[in-house]
Order: C-alpha cells, then structure tokens, then sequence
C-alpha cells in the first residue's frame, strides 16, 4: 500500500502556504483572465484555492492530484462545484483538447526528472489548440537579497517536505527551471513574470493550433 505522502500536511496546507500561493495566483489571473464558459484544469491541484476563482468567473473547473488527503481538502471546500479526480498527471484521465487553460502551481519542482517530460506531454495534449498553460513555480534567473533569502527558506522548505522532494526540486533547478522544459517547445511563452526578487515565476504558454509535444 503506498503512503500518501500529503496525509498529515493536507488540513494544515492551506493555512502554512495560502499566504504565499495566494497572490501567485493573482498573478497569475492578471496575466490570463478567465472568461465565462473556460473549461479549466488544475494539474496537482491540492486543497482546490487555486481553482475557485476560475469557479467564481464561470469557468468549467477540473482538479487532478495523486493524494486523496490533498482531494478531501479540495471536495470539502469546493463542494461538488468542480470535477476533481485522484490520478496520475504522467497519465491523465482526459480526452484530447479538451482545456483552454491548464495550469500547474508549485507542481512541477516536485516531480522526479524521469516524469516531468510525460506530464509536460500530457499537459499539451489535454490544451485545446490555442489554449494556454499557466505555470507557476521556482523561477532560475538571477536572485537579489531578497530572492536569495526567499530562496534559502524555500529550500529549508523543501528538506523539510523531505529528501526526494528536495532533491527533485534541485533538479528542477539545475535544469533551468521552466524554460529548461525542452518538450515545451511546442508551446509559445506569450507572457512571463518573475517576481519575489528572482525567485518565483508564472509562465503563460500557448498552445499554437498546429502544436505537437516532441
């Protein structure tokens, strides 16, 4: 039986960490405001806050994670108002150009290096042509004091979630963090900001109408 790795963290996640997810999001929602009707998929989607929203503008909202814990947090709090699905983002349980966003949030830092190529995969295939990703997480440019304190506390952050979380998360950075993404060529970055003095950034990728992941 595999232990889920979220079950003691879920009902305290919010609490610890929607301060600091919170405005990302806004963010995030400036750079690609969601219109009425939007059919919209959070990868790694957690307790559900990033999905509501996209509920309150009208959207059609869909949420995946692979903990049970993190998705009774998501159905208390959205309560039916979304479609929510334990599953795997390497294979996910959807038809082919089926969103016009997905996005991921603090999602993809956690993956090991050998599956963050099939999610990214699976995030395009599921885009609907000329739909979007919005991405959000550790950004590589250069930090200032700020960011490299910011950083430090991430990364304290990290050892503490545990050792192959951290150690995925290094990888993700020393292959260059998003941009690094080489599968996502596919995708056209139409907007990109990198905030919290270097150490976060929120990607908006489109998905061109003849796009296909390598």
């Amino acid at each position: 039986m595999t232990t889920d790795p979220y079950a003691r963290i879920a009902p305290r996640y919010d609490r610890l960490l929607e301060g600091f997810n919170a405005p990302l999001r806004a963010i995030g929602m400036k750079m690609l405001p969601p219109e009425a009707g939007m059919r919209v998929l959070d990868v790694g989607c957690g307790t559900g806050a990033n999905l509501v929203p996209y509920i309150e503008a009208g959207c059609e909202t869909f949420g995946l994670d692979a903990s049970e814990a993190m998705l009774t947090q998501a159905r208390n709090r959205l309560s039916g108002a979304s479609h929510l699905t334990l599953g795997d983002a390497a294979s996910m349980p959807y038809d082919d150009n089926l969103f016009d966003i997905v996005r991921a949030s603090m999602f993809l830092h956690e993956l090991a290096p050998v599956v963050t190529d099939d999610v990214i995969r699976e995030m395009i295939r599921v885009t609907a042509p000329g739909g979007s990703l919005v991405l959000v997480d550790f950004a590589t440019e250069d930090l200032t004091l700020r960011g490299r304190g910011l950083r430090v506390v991430s990364m304290i952050a990290e050892r503490i979630a545990g050792r192959e979380h951290h150690r995925n998360c290094r990888a993700y950075l020393g292959a260059g963090g998003i941009p690094g993404l080489t599968v996502a060529s596919a995708l056209t970055d139409t907007r990109s900001r990198v905030v919290g003095g270097g150490n976060m950034g929120i990607y908006v990728l489109a998905k061109g109408r003849e796009s296909r992941p390598s």
